[in-house]
């Protein structure tokens, strides 16, 4: 699916996902309809480097490089190979629609991961547990507000409940 993702500049109606697992899997969860990327660059970004020796702390930035992005790329796809996803492509910013009436009092992937969390007990903790929970609150998310016949609702009132109840089938 990753390879499928359209490729477009950052727009109004999208918003960046941060660089993480978590939020990679939200994106792959949220699927091809609700994703788009952009070719990324690293440059300008920074590392904190803390060296502790001797007993004394000393903290310095220093230019993130080949190996800060080969690690937070181990990262993410480690992350995900443990749900059972493919490794997503490196080089891109991730962005997830923000569906259509969104209140915007906060940001789609915060208030996604919001959800998740309030749901997800203590001893669901590993990527494949956590897989399902998102599937259903992502899922669920992007089809609330449309009727049965995929026309908007005047409203958006549905936003934020989770229950298979209150979601309207295809």
């Amino acid at each position: 699916m990753w390879s499928d993702v359209p490729v477009h500049e950052p727009e109004p109606g999208w918003e960046l996902l941060p660089e993480n697992g978590w939020f990679a899997m939200i994106g792959w969860v949220a699927g091809l309809a609700n994703l788009r990327r952009f070719p990324g660059s690293d440059v300008g970004r920074t590392v904190r480097v803390t060296c502790i020796e001797h007993g004394s702390e000393r903290t310095y930035l220093e230019p993130f490089g080949a190996e800060d992005r080969a690690d937070v790329d181990e990262s993410v796809n480690g992350y995900l190979a443990d749900a059972g996803i493919p490794p997503r492509p490196s080089g891109f910013d991730w962005y997830l629609r923000v569906p259509e009436g969104w209140p915007g009092e906060s940001a789609v992937p915060d208030a996604l991961s919001s959800r998740i969390l309030q749901r997800q007990r203590a001893s669901e903790t590993r990527p494949d547990q956590v897989l399902e929970i998102m599937e259903s609150i992502v899922g669920g998310f992007y089809v609330r507000g449309r009727t049965r016949r995929g026309s908007q609702c005047p409203h958006v009132a549905g936003y934020g409940t989770t229950r298979k109840s209150a979601r309207p089938g295809p």
